[in-house]
């Protein structure tokens, strides 16, 4: 099982934020637990897309340091069409990750 941690950074008031998710409920909220997150924190569905914490940077790197992986923005999108098995969304994020790769790779020409 797994954390993941995602390389988006959305502003929140004073602070930059990304987002934390993981296979199961226990693993996210033990590393949660474990980099100071409350509970009150968690966020789900109806009000939020998918279960995950919004977590600053320096939590972030708390993470990461105890074992979390960190993805892209299409990270959290690409693990949910994975447990749904939803291939048209999987082979879109493909598509995505390449032409980004391709304008990375134009700007250092």
């Amino acid at each position: 099982m797994v954390v993941y941690v995602d390389n988006t950074r959305n502003k929140f008031k004073h602070m930059i934020m990304s987002h934390m998710w993981a296979d199961t409920d226990e693993e996210l909220h033990a590393m949660a637990t474990k980099i100071g997150l409350k509970r009150v924190w968690f966020q789900r569905p109806p009000h939020a897309k998918w279960k995950h914490y919004d977590l600053c940077q320096e939590k972030k790197r708390m993470a990461i340091r105890l074992g979390a992986v960190e993805t892209d923005k299409y990270g959290a999108s690409e693990h949910i069409a994975q447990k749904e098995q939803n291939y048209d969304v999987l082979q879109k994020i493909t598509k995505l990750r390449q032409r980004n790769l391709e304008q990375r790779l134009g700007k250092c020409k």
